[in-house]
């Protein structure tokens, strides 16, 4: 008898796939919100300041991709 290899996604359960993730947006806020103060407590860091760091944080924020990999990041 052979056996047919599954692919990764076939053995995957849907709480594994993070890419269709539907309670994503409902804390995402929560997400932005705790990086900020995690940049604030952290302080300055050399050739960018908090404020630089924030700006940056939710311009990644403001894109979709930029959602995806922030919500992944805590996997």
């Amino acid at each position: 008898m052979t056996k047919v290899r599954e692919s990764p996604t076939q053995t995957a359960s849907h709480d594994e796939l993070i890419s269709h993730d539907v309670d994503c947006c409902n804390s995402c806020e929560e997400l932005l919100q705790g990086i900020k103060s995690r940049l604030r407590q952290a302080g300055e860091l050399p050739g960018a300041t908090v404020d630089q760091q924030t700006s940056l944080l939710e311009e990644l924020y403001s894109l979709e991709l930029g959602r995806f990999l922030l919500e992944s990041r805590r996997y």
